[in-house]
């Protein structure tokens, strides 16, 4: 499962530049803790809903077309809530008593995401004055920009 991740994250037939591996951490948690990704994946879209009510909140009277496309300044709280529940995955399976492989197994998921985050688009680290700003927010909302 951890393997499988990494090379979503850092496929060698794409120069080691994926994605960030949220599918393939979902599919192997699917398999390894099936009781916790209906957790996981309600802080997802709980995270989701707080982006969304607000724009279609303002957006009334248009289309249904242009509702549904969420335009607007990004919001933070899609990949916090996406992190949250991922890093929260293993704590969740702690708590319920699931295998330490299992736990383990999960955490390193967790921590394969918010490496792969902190790798993404390194150099906008360089044409900031304050690096360990946008690392963090790398880290927590996989953007650079503070």
């Amino acid at each position: 499962a951890v393997a499988g991740v990494g090379g979503q994250c850092w496929p060698v037939f794409l120069k080691f530049d994926g994605g960030r591996g949220v599918s393939a951490i979902l599919g192997a948690s699917a398999v390894l803790a099936p009781r916790e990704i209906p957790a996981t994946i309600a802080t997802m879209v709980g995270g989701c809903a707080l982006r969304a009510a607000p724009v279609l909140k303002d957006s009334r009277g248009k289309p249904l077309k242009e509702r549904l496309f969420l335009e607007g300044k990004n919001s933070r709280v899609v990949p916090l809530s996406v992190g949250a529940a991922i890093v929260g995955l293993p704590v969740l399976a702690a708590v319920r008593r699931r295998p330490p492989e299992v736990v383990l197994a999960t955490a390193a998921n967790g921590v394969l995401l918010l490496i792969r985050r902190a790798t993404a688009d390194l150099e906008s680290l360089k044409d900031h004055d304050k690096p360990a700003s946008v690392l963090l927010n790398k880290i927590l909302y996989d953007r650079s920009d503070p």
